[in-house]
């Protein structure tokens, strides 16, 4: 009877550690199954964070050139005031320099 004890009490610590050895590699599992799945939420958070990267990105080019072509208008309309405001000023110094000519020379009526 004590070898029958002996026995069972041999089986009984096969079975516990067998229990304990599926249960180290449920817990194993568990643990890779919960970082495979931290991997992905950050792979996941990642292309998330790229992709508005990528937005801003697109934005901040579209910003730069609507500035840059307002800049180029602006330029161009200045440019243009600054030539037609030269032009005034060129035609009002021609007709002050035809009026003080033509004050200054004697009239050709009154040669005579």
């Amino acid at each position: 009877e004590r070898k029958v004890q002996q026995q069972c009490e041999i089986e009984r610590q096969k079975l516990n550690q067998q229990l304990q050895a599926e249960r180290e590699r449920e817990r194993q599992r568990r643990e890779e199954e919960r970082r495979v799945e931290i991997e992905r939420m950050n792979e996941e958070r990642r292309r998330a964070l790229e992709k508005l990267e990528e937005q801003r990105r697109i934005e901040r080019e579209a910003t730069e050139r609507e500035m840059a072509a307002m800049m180029h208008r602006l330029n161009e309309q200045k440019a243009e005031e600054l030539r037609q405001q030269a032009a005034r000023i060129q035609a009002e110094q021609a007709v002050r320099m035809i009026q003080s000519v033509s004050r200054s020379s004697p009239d050709p009526c009154n040669i005579m």
